[in-house]
């Protein structure tokens, strides 16, 4: 068999095993801390077990509100930040007490001059009084950028009640949806658009906050766990949008960095033939080098963010092949004898490592970082 399919052959593994793995993580779904709820009986069992947890089992259930939302859009306009726009509404029932204050408060929000909560509608039904608002609001959210290109976002809206003194509970509005299954994506606007990245599904999320204050209310009992909503979506980033502006450039280098090792001869009349000379070559690896720490630096912009990025590794193979490629043409623009690795069969050895080498480095990488 020619010592080229044998190359080949110890390429290709690795190159499946990446994408395997590349693969699997688009189609995975991380556990949310957070316990989904898609009917009341979820949701009398969440207040159920948070009645045990703080000691009020056997005391009056607390009032529910319900709560809908319909996003309209999304919007990244920083690493860590995210802009929501769409309607919130929610059900008072009649049994509600008066002085019960309506509203609802995004704790993470940011407060930005283009924020908005403005009331749009507010309708009586035989259920009870219905309030809908129109908003704006800008999160900060510490996104994970570790796995980049290959990651997903989790872009949580969690609501309170306007008044933290009531004892008041926020459920999700059933009623408002044809089918809670995340998959159908109830709560989005249909056909959400989100700029290079993929809607994969939302659902709506009953938690506990700790509550570390009285509120300066004497006997005040609400002080502990307090219930809180969420309405999460979940995305992923969009794999041919990542390739191409991210892996392809660097593919490409490699592929050309390739080239140089092809030219490199021991034989003067072959080197010649080539065009090989360590100082051409020596010239093409500094600006494959320069072409690659471009791309790593607009990374780094793009992406700020102390933590190593999946990506960046391979611009650290990258970075280690351009080295060797020189190491091995310096060596055979030397004369004298030659290190067995380089004198085989005119550098063939070296040149028949290169892509198992590089790719076994990519899925070794890979599974570190996914793994």
């Amino acid at each position: 068999m020619s010592p080229w399919w044998l190359a080949v052959a110890a390429t290709l593994p690795f190159a499946v095993g990446v994408v395997f793995v590349w693969r699997l993580e688009l189609e995975g779904v991380d556990p949310s801390h957070a316990t989904p709820v898609f009917d009341t009986d979820s949701v009398d069992r969440f207040v159920a077990e948070l009645a045990r947890r703080t000691g009020r089992t056997g005391l009056p259930p607390p009032t529910r509100i319900e709560t809908g939302i319909e996003l309209q859009a999304i919007v990244f306009p920083g690493p860590h930040d995210v802009i929501l726009t769409g309607h919130i509404w929610q059900l008072y029932p009649k049994a509600a007490p008066r002085k019960l204050k309506c509203g609802v408060v995004f704790p993470d929000a940011v407060p930005v001059d283009d924020d908005v909560m403005r009331r749009a509608w507010r309708v009586d039904t035989p259920r009870g009084e219905v309030i809908g608002w129109y908003f704006r609001t800008t999160l900060y959210r510490r996104f994970d950028y570790a796995k980049f290109p290959i990651d997903e976002r989790r872009v949580v809206l969690r609501m309170w009640h306007a008044d933290p003194t009531e004892d008041v509970v926020l459920v999700p509005n059933f009623a408002a949806y044809h089918a809670m299954f995340p998959a159908l994506q109830p709560g989005l606007r249909d056909r959400l658009q989100v700029p290079g990245w993929s809607v994969e599904t939302s659902e709506f999320s009953l938690a506990t906050t700790e509550r570390r204050t009285g509120f300066g209310l004497p006997g005040f009992a609400g002080e502990g766990e307090a219930p809180e909503l969420g309405f999460e979506v979940r995305l992923t980033r969009n794999f041919t949008d990542a390739f191409v502006s991210n892996l392809l450039p660097l593919m490409i280098v490699a592929t050309l960095l390739f080239g140089v090792l092809m030219t490199a001869s021991l034989d003067k009349e072959k080197a010649e033939h080539h065009g090989f000379t360590s100082s051409a070559a020596y010239a093409t690896n500094a600006a494959l080098l320069f072409v690659a720490l471009v791309g790593h630096l607009r990374i780094r912009e793009e992406v700020s963010t102390p933590q190593i990025l999946y990506i960046e590794y391979f611009y650290f193979v990258a970075y280690f092949m351009i080295l060797a490629v020189s190491v091995v043409v310096y060596i055979t623009a030397t004369p004298g004898p030659h290190p067995r690795f380089i004198a085989y069969r005119d550098v063939l050895l070296p040149k028949l490592a290169y892509w198992p080498v590089s790719f076994a480095l990519f899925f070794a990488v890979t599974v570190r970082v996914f793994y």
